[in-house]
């Protein structure tokens, strides 16, 4: 019996000490910066490289109604929206946005690494834009949520997202040069039968200067953006709908070569 008793004390120490050290290796949280609209948290890898991920808003983020997902906030690579702390039984995740002012934020690029609202999911060459909306556990549940791929938008409107819409957006900026990435779509929004109130920031082109937006490839006539107004939203029923029969706003930017 004594001797049953003493492997057991050994066992238990043994997973005493184990746990100890298991907890003992738990990471810190990373050093936390505010920089513009957003908090910002930053990693240092074993090159010496940084990463920032965006982990929540700053006092005059919260004030605003429209966001746009940085490539670089102070230099550093942005990887995505919030990361994890591994611990002994669960992750903790790093992350916060809760805005009631917010109306769209903006994803020009799919985030590379991200924990936080589902984005840890895979939107090749999408945006994903945000409107205010509900969620539990840093997932979206309800309200307005839409991803941008092209020229199309689905607004999710129950858990699990079974329930959806899907519409053409009906305003799409463009390239407007040979070659440019992402078929030459450079972004995408959606308004119905209403004045543009966001311009993106400007697109950049190697060796060009940008010089507006126009209403055909050849620059001619300028989108005037205080009384052109979009048409109107179209809903999909069930499918991505023939792109090429839809006349929807397309906005070309002009270039001129640097001298």
């Amino acid at each position: 019996m004594k001797k049953t008793l003493k492997i057991a004390s050994i066992v238990l120490g043994v997973a005493i000490l184990s746990l100890a050290t298991m907890t003992g290796c738990v990471p810190d949280p990373l050093p936390e910066y505010e920089s513009g609209y957003f908090r910002y948290a930053v990693s240092t890898e074993d090159d010496g490289s940084k990463k920032a991920y965006l982990i929540g808003l700053t006092e005059l983020g919260e004030q605003q109604k429209i966001l746009v997902y940085p490539e670089y906030i102070d230099q550093i690579k942005v990887y995505g929206l919030g990361y994890e702390i591994p611990k002994l039984f669960y992750n903790d995740l790093i992350g916060g946005f809760a805005n009631s002012q917010l109306e769209k934020f903006f994803f020009p690029e799919t985030p590379l690494e991200s924990v936080v609202g589902n984005l840890s999911l895979s939107f090749p060459n999408a945006y994903p834009v945000w409107w205010d909306s509900a969620r539990r556990n840093n997932k979206i549940l309800f309200g307005k949520g839409a991803i941008f791929g092209f020229n199309y938008y689905r607004e999710y409107f129950s858990e699990p997202f079974q329930n959806s819409r899907s519409y053409i957006a009906n305003v799409s900026y463009m390239y407007n040069y040979a070659g440019a990435e992402n078929d030459g779509y450079y972004w995408v929004d959606s308004y119905d039968k209403a004045v543009i109130t966001f311009i993106p920031p400007d697109p950049e082109r190697l060796g060009y200067l940008f010089d507006g937006w126009y209403k055909e490839p050849a620059c001619i006539t300028p989108w005037n953006f205080e009384t052109d107004k979009t048409g109107e939203l179209i809903v999909l029923d069930g499918s991505h709908g023939d792109y090429d029969t839809y006349e929807g706003a397309y906005l070309y930017a002009k270039w001129v070569r640097n001298s």
